[in-house]
This record gives structure tokens, sequence and C-alpha cells, in this order.
């Protein structure tokens, strides 16, 4: 008997009215141990569980029973008895919508009865298969205390298992329990020779079979609850941690779940909001492009229009900033009123920084920043250091520049050999163009101001340096 920790209504807005479906079920169930009101029907989607239905006790039959009018979607399903949320699995599938189900909570796979269920007389059949090889199993261990003989039953337990799941999958294809089945087999890699290059060789196959044994293009893979944990895994662990590596490997995920609009709904969704939320420097490159090729492109309908216009107003905002393009050009003014382009600036390095002299942040990150320069300026680093009070308040930023400013203690005087800047005349459009709502704003250039790093603490830029000093030291 298992239990469910946290058991959670479906309120997910985005794909609940995409889940509308024509025909019905009705799930007739009977458990010999279980007698109180109410019992409850869910599904495992993703890490979390959803509750789908409630049946009340038909006391003179004895009876649960499911009942609803739009059909119930394949996978597998979760029944679960209240209060404790223990539960045990079931298959739901077209064949299996309107089954007879009698057994007890305790021990459902060794005790039940099915009328109309031909999947789930696979599935049942399967695990109670399953639960008397690994009985088999543990008395073997705890009988014995020969190795060997220990190591040949488990190896015949072994044979027997995959040898009963190849039967099931070749006689019954089409079936959820297949397809369950398929999903929980382990990719077998060739005997590899035991040289230096053999464990690169096995990631890569690894990779390149990894979903040998997945329908991901099968709506029912949603509901099958080693789907989410085998494909985030896979996008998490098995890809390289790079935007680029990263977008590859979720553009051909999308790609395999073709024609699976269901599939492709909810990990688009899911993977969506992870890199909109994510705080790892440049994988904003991530969100961009899901955006900008699902959803200003129309492959992503399910999303509202009014949201939809508001994700891609956002990835258009960070387009031309991302890790690898050419920073844009602006020209700012210094406390003389000439001007300076940040394209003009010669260097091997540019720290193109925005700040404002009444921010708290700012007051805090100023003095690691000027620590940081202090340090690196004789290798190439040039601050290019802009002061974004608006044109009413320029005053503030030219007085700041000259004088230092306070932090509510100390007065901080920027280095006078940084490239300070202002823009009083708002000519550079340089909150729009860097995307700056908050200060500070911080973006790493290198010699031809292709940016390198952003959206960084002051305090981090000595340990960036140090590793762009290390990568060049190694060619």
């Amino acid at each position: 008997m298992k239990k469910i920790i946290l058991f959670t209504l479906l309120v997910f807005n985005v794909l609940a009215t995409s889940w509308a479906n024509d025909g019905g079920y009705k799930i007739k169930i009977k458990l010999t141990d279980y007698s109180r009101d109410t019992l409850l029907l869910g599904f495992q989607m993703g890490n979390q569980t959803f509750l789908k239905d409630t049946a009340v006790l038909d006391k003179k039959n004895n009876y649960y029973v499911f009942e609803g009018t739009e059909k119930l979607k394949g996978g597998v399903y979760l029944i679960v008895t209240p209060p404790d949320n223990d539960y045990f699995q079931i298959i739901v599938s077209d064949s299996d919508l309107n089954m007879d189900l009698t057994c007890a909570v305790s021990d459902p796979y060794q005790t039940f009865k099915l009328k109309n269920a031909p999947d789930n007389e696979l599935f049942f059949n399967y695990m109670k298969f399953i639960a008397e090889r690994r009985k088999v199993a543990e008395e073997a261990r705890r009988d014995s205390t020969n190795k060997e003989k220990i190591k040949t039953i488990m190896e015949r337990l072994d044979k027997e298992v995959k040898q009963y799941q190849a039967d099931l999958i070749a006689k019954n294809p089409k079936s959820v329990t297949a397809l369950l089945i398929r999903s929980t087999i382990e990719i077998t890699p060739p005997e590899y020779p035991m040289d230096s290059l053999r464990d690169l060789r096995l990631y890569y196959y690894f990779r390149q079979h990894y979903f040998d044994n997945f329908e991901l293009n099968n709506d029912a893979m949603l509901r099958i609850p080693t789907t989410f944990q085998r494909l985030t895994y896979y996008v998490d662990k098995l890809t390289p941690q790079h935007p680029d590596s990263i977008v590859q490997t979720l553009d051909d995920l999308y790609e395999r779940m073709k024609p699976s609009q269901e599939m492709f709904r909810y990990y688009y969704v899911h993977f969506l909001n992870n890199y909109i939320k994510s705080k790892i420097v440049g994988f904003d490159a991530i969100y961009v492009h899901l955006t900008k090729k699902y959803l200003e492109t129309g492959y992503a309908p399910f999303i509202g229009k009014e949201d939809s216009a508001k994700l891609v107003e956002q990835a258009n905002k960070r387009v031309n900033i991302l890790i690898g393009k050419q920073a844009p050009d602006v020209r700012m003014f210094r406390t003389d009123n000439s001007t300076i382009n940040l394209h003009g600036v010669k260097s091997k390095y540019t720290i193109f920084y925005v700040w404002d002299p009444d921010c708290g942040h700012c007051k805090k990150s100023m003095p690691a920043l000027i620590e940081f320069y202090q340090k690196w300026k004789s290798q190439g680093v040039e601050v290019f250091c802009v002061c974004s009070k608006p044109p009413s308040e320029a005053q503030k930023c030219t007085d700041a520049i000259k004088n230092g400013f306070s932090d509510g203690t100390n007065t901080i005087k920027l280095p006078q050999d940084w490239i300070n800047v202002t823009d009083p005349y708002l000519i550079s459009r340089y909150k729009t163009l860097y995307n700056v709502e908050v200060t500070p704003a911080v973006f790493v250039l290198d010699k031809d101001k292709k940016i390198i790093s952003k959206d960084l603490e002051s305090k981090q830029l000595d340990g960036l340096f140090e590793n762009l000093k290390d990568e060049e030291l190694k060619k």
C-alpha cells in the first residue's frame, strides 16, 4: 500500500480547458476491506497528484461508482482511500472505461476480480507476478548466505521478469500496460572496450537511445508515473547545461511528441515556466527561444492571447542582450557635456554598469565594484558607469560623479578614471536597449563589445574574471 503525501485539485488553467473529451466512463469498485463513505480517483502528472473524481459508497450494493460524461484520458490512475490517502494503481484505457473491480485495499493485486477490463487484467496480473518474484528474491536473501546461490536465483528471476515483459508487450502492443512497462525498461549499451573513451561512448549511446522505449507522441504518457522523472533527468542531467544544448534538446523533445498535443502542452508550459524563473546567468536565452519559436509563431495557442503577448514582449526586450550578442551601442554624456559611445571604448573588457545614487542596493554593491576594478584595471578592464537619474534629477548624477555619494555611513567616491556618464536628454534609450528595470544592472563585454556575462552581483565579478584568466591560460 502506498500513500499520497500531497493531493491537490486539478486547477491547471492553461491546460484544463484542453482536456475535455467526447464519450464517458463508469468505473465500479468494490473494496472488501474498506467501507468509508468516500473514495477518490486521481492521477499523477508531472511531479504532482491531481484529483479527477469522487465516489460515494452505495451502501446497499457496497459499491463505489466513478462516472462522468467525458471520456477519461488514458494512463495510470490512482484509487485513493481517505483520510490517510493510501492508494493503489489502475489502468485507464479506451477498453476499460466501463470496468468492474473487486479487491482488497490492503493487497489489491493478489485479491482482484475484474470485468470489462482487459488492460487492467494485464496490469493486475503483471503486478501480481512482480510481487511473487519479489517475494522469492526476499526469501533467498533471508534464507541463504551462499552468495553464488543468491546470484543464481536473482539472475533467474531477472530473466523471468524480462521474458514476461517481452511477451506481454509483444501480445498487447497497444495497451497502456505495455506502454507503462516499456517506459521502465532500461537501455542496455554495447560492451565497449575498457579504455579512456568508454565513458564518453556510454554517454553518447545513452543520449541517443534514451527514449527508445518511450512513446512520447502518446497522450497516455502524460499520466505514466515514470515520464516526468525521465524527461527532466534527460534535460537537466544528460544534456550539457548550456543554453544552446538545452534549446536543441527541447526542440527535439517537442518534435518527438508530435502529434500528442497533450504532451506538448504540458511540457512546453513546464519548461517555459522553469526557464522564466531560472536564476542561472544566460538561461534567459532558453526562455527567449521557447517564446519566439512557439508562442510568437502560433504553435502554442493554448496560452491565452493576453498572456502570450506579454511573454513575447518580454522576450523581445531580451533578444538583443543575450550572452554572445554584441551589446547595443549607446551615446552618453560626461559631466563636461562631451559625448562618448560605448563601442568607441577601446579595452579588452568593459563593465557596462547602470546605477542610481539613491538606490540602496547600488550603495551596497558599488564598493565591491570599485575593489574589483582596482584589482583588474591593469588587465584591460574599463568601467562604463551610467548614472540613471531622469532629466529632472540630472544634477544628482553630476554631484555623485564629481563628489561621491553617501551610503548612509560613508561617502563613496567613484574612480575618476572610470567612464562616468549620464543621459540627461534621454537620447540613448539605454533602459530600453538593455531592458533596465532595476538597478544596478551589470553587463560584462569583451573587446568586440559582445556580452560575456550579465545580471551579476559586483562581488561575483572577481570570480568571473579569475575563470576568464584560467581559460586564457589554457589556450
